[in-house]
């Protein structure tokens, strides 16, 4: 009888094993989370399909990044440009550092002030011999002005005109308006009352392809203009003449080809410092792709001179030589103070702009102060001005000018 007891109880253990191993192979979420993997991670926190706690970082240490900025949600990223929204275009200043704008009219030249000469003379100081005229340089800036007809070249047909000194002197006349052009002349003449206004700019239209074979759209002219009262020839009346060069000067697309193309280009012509006499010759040396340039008068050392005593001082005149080291490039203008000498000590300043396609023609103005050294073939002079206007044509078929 106590075989089957025993038989039973085997069975009954054998059942709770039996259940025990098939609980341990189908374990519940919470089993899982009873059963701890690492740290306190448990079975139930780890999963092959997600990161779990992973998916919270810790913070750097440096605190919390800010956001990236968004790309934009809407519209087409590769729209054409011609959709973008236009950037408002910078428009250049009319004038680079007081000189020509581009594609304008503008000229350099050199005016005789006459009504210094004669308060001079009018003062019981002054010597009663006549004095020479000192003279200045000035830009002129030519404004064109509605007109009946239209000019046959590019003179235009009615002007308006500003004169400004180099040197910070004045002009009796600065400002001349309206000039009407008759034939290769510019006039003025008006009467108000006692007091009258007159001027004449005479251009010699085509001098500059006669001489240097160019289309410089630049030429040289000459002219006078006074005020006055009618009937009284006091000393306070203004009588003053000029001379210069005068033209378009280069656009400024026209120098922007130069300069990309670091074009190098040398400039031959001749100064005159009353429109007349020479002055000797100029060679400009240009490097466009630098924006700089080089010059030598008279080879940097005085030709034949001769002083003159002004009721400003002592002037020279005739082949003053100096030399340009170095200068720049701006727009269409150059200019240089960096002056010297290889016959004595200078300072002063050469100004001028290109003129026409290609910047054909260099023209501008010197406005110098030279001290010469003495020798035992010439005579020196201290603290002697110069003033000057020159015309120079670029590179070949410029044999005339170049002797």
């Amino acid at each position: 009888m106590n075989a089957p007891i025993s038989i039973i109880r085997l069975s009954a253990l054998a059942l709770a094993c039996a259940a025990s191993l098939s609980a341990q192979a189908n374990p519940s979420n919470a089993d899982y989370a009873k059963v701890v993997l690492y740290g306190d991670v448990t079975i139930a926190q780890d999963s092959t399909a997600s990161w779990g706690i992973w998916e919270q970082l810790e913070p750097p240490a440096a605190g919390v990044q800010a956001p990236l900025i968004a790309l934009r949600t809407s519209g087409d990223l590769y729209r054409p440009l011609g959709q973008l929204d236009p950037v408002p275009p910078v428009n250049p200043p009319v004038v680079v550092e007081g000189l020509c704008a581009s594609g304008a009219l503008c000229g350099f030249g050199t005016l005789g002030d006459r009504s210094a000469m004669q308060s001079a003379e009018a003062s019981p100081q002054a010597v009663r011999e006549p004095q020479p005229a000192p003279l200045n340089a000035f830009v002129m800036r030519p404004e064109a002005l509605p007109a009946d007809s239209d000019s046959a070249s590019w003179l235009p047909a009615r002007m308006r005109l500003q004169l400004q000194m180099l040197s910070g002197g004045t002009a009796g006349l600065t400002d001349i308006s309206p000039l009407n052009l008759d034939g290769n002349t510019h006039y003025h003449d008006e009467v108000i009352g006692e007091v009258g206004e007159e001027m004449r700019l005479t251009t010699r239209m085509g001098d500059t392809r006669r001489n240097y074979g160019v289309n410089g759209t630049a030429d040289p002219f000459t002219g006078d203009l006074g005020r006055y009262v009618i009937g009284n020839s006091d000393p306070s009346n203004v009588y003053q003449t000029f001379s210069g060069v005068w033209g378009v000067t280069t656009t400024a697309a026209g120098m922007d080809t130069l300069r990309q193309g670091q074009v190098t280009a040398t400039y031959y012509g001749r100064s005159t410092d009353d429109g007349k006499s020479s002055a000797g010759t100029p060679v400009m040396r240009v490097n466009f792709g630098t924006s700089s340039f080089t010059a030598s008068f008279n080879g940097g050392a005085d030709g034949s001179t001769y002083l003159e005593r002004t009721a400003t001082g002592t002037q020279v005149r005739g082949q003053v030589g100096f030399n340009v080291d170095a200068g720049v490039i701006r727009g269409s203008n150059f200019e240089s103070t960096r002056l010297s000498a290889t016959d004595g000590t200078v300072s002063g300043r050469v100004v001028g702009a290109f003129f026409g396609p290609g910047a054909a023609v260099a023209a501008g103005a010197t406005d110098i102060i030279k001290t010469k050294v003495a020798t035992e073939a010439a005579p020196g002079y201290t603290n002697a001005r110069h003033v000057n206007t020159f015309l120079l044509v670029k590179d070949g078929g410029l044999s005339e000018v170049k002797r």
